[in-house]
């Protein structure tokens, strides 16, 4: 088993390296097993607590997953909400919500190029299903999770790890604090944002980049009743 002894410096800080280095060193990916609590302890040199303490990092940052009778196993090597620790703080910003409606914006039309190039017909379909979904609700809460689902989707076509790991901040924590302000999809403004969604979905089937952009620059943030200053 290659494995590094944990280094002396603050103990948790130290198990967390080892940790990250036992996976790399070993490289382990998805589905891939790390050793029990007793042995994996033990050839770190720290303590069952520490060690918890190390695998607890790595959850957070959803790298591992700790599941019964097989223990903490590999579910990814991107961490997939490396925002999710920083909520508290981003959110007590006064200008949060505006600066998320312009990062939101900054990415997704960053990415529409990606997005026209690995889209599949698939799931440019599904993304055409969801704006006529939404032009059909009535329940306001509903609007909420489509419109979520939506964009979240949008931000997968292009396949990047990297930009993956963003969603659960530029969408879900987004919108989580749109509701949390009092902010709402209006019933009545549902076909204007519907269609859109249908624009975007439009220009995607046409793979043009351009009208992807000028589609999502449009969308973005004043859907949202953000306007920038």
């Amino acid at each position: 088993m290659n494995i590094d002894v944990a280094a002396k410096k603050s103990a948790v800080d130290a198990a967390i390296e080892s940790i990250r280095d036992y996976i790399l060193n070993n490289q382990l990916g998805p589905g891939d097993p790390l050793p029990g609590e007793n042995e994996f302890a033990a050839a770190l040199g720290v303590s069952r607590n520490i060690l918890r303490e190390g695998l607890r990092h790595y959850r957070t940052l959803g790298i591992i997953d700790c599941r019964p009778r097989t223990g903490a196993v590999i579910v990814s090597l991107t961490p997939r909400n490396p925002f999710g620790g920083y909520y508290s703080f981003i959110a007590a910003g006064q200008d949060s919500l505006q600066e998320l409606a312009r990062l939101r914006n900054c990415i997704e039309h960053g990415a529409a190029r990606f997005m026209v190039l690995d889209a599949e017909d698939g799931e440019i379909d599904d993304l055409g299903r969801l704006a006529d979904e939404f032009e059909d609700c009535d329940d306001a809460a509903r609007l909420f999770e489509l419109d979520v689902e939506f964009h979240s989707r949008l931000l997968r076509l292009p396949r990047n790890r990297l930009l993956e790991g963003l969603i659960p901040f530029v969408v879900g924590f987004f919108d989580e604090q749109r509701r949390l302000r009092g902010d709402s999809i209006k019933l009545r403004n549902r076909s204007s944002i519907a269609s859109r969604h249908r624009t975007i979905v439009a220009a995607l089937r046409r793979r043009d980049a351009a009208a992807l952009e000028r589609a999502l620059d449009e969308h973005n943030p004043r859907a949202f009743g953000i306007e920038p200053k």
